[in-house]
């Protein structure tokens, strides 16, 4: 092979390795514009989760205040009784 002819095959590789380049190049531009795009759409989706959640959350504070608040009850005092007075109210006569 002389070397004019392997200059001009590496010519030739060089131009198509420049195309798939370029090929390359408008998916990953396209792959860009997609990413923006669905970038912009969840933005908007959270958005209009936040305005939502907002509106829950008010509204929930709205009934909240609205609805009177149950009243601050100290606990039950210890069962005064005894396990075997239970057990002879029932009628058991088993013995503990």
């Amino acid at each position: 092979m002389s070397h004019q002819t392997l200059m001009q095959s590496y010519q030739d590789d060089l131009y198509v390795m420049l195309g798939s380049l370029r090929q390359l190049e408008g998916h990953l531009k396209n792959i860009q514009a997609r990413t923006f795009e669905m970038t912009e759409e969840i933005s908007c989706l959270l958005s209009d989760n936040l305005r939502l959640l907002n509106s829950v959350n008010n509204q929930v504070l709205k009934t909240s205040e609205k609805e009177p608040a149950a009243p601050s009850t100290p606990l039950a005092p210890e069962v005064p009784w005894e396990d075997t007075n239970c057990r002879n109210q029932s009628g058991d006569d088993v013995a503990p």
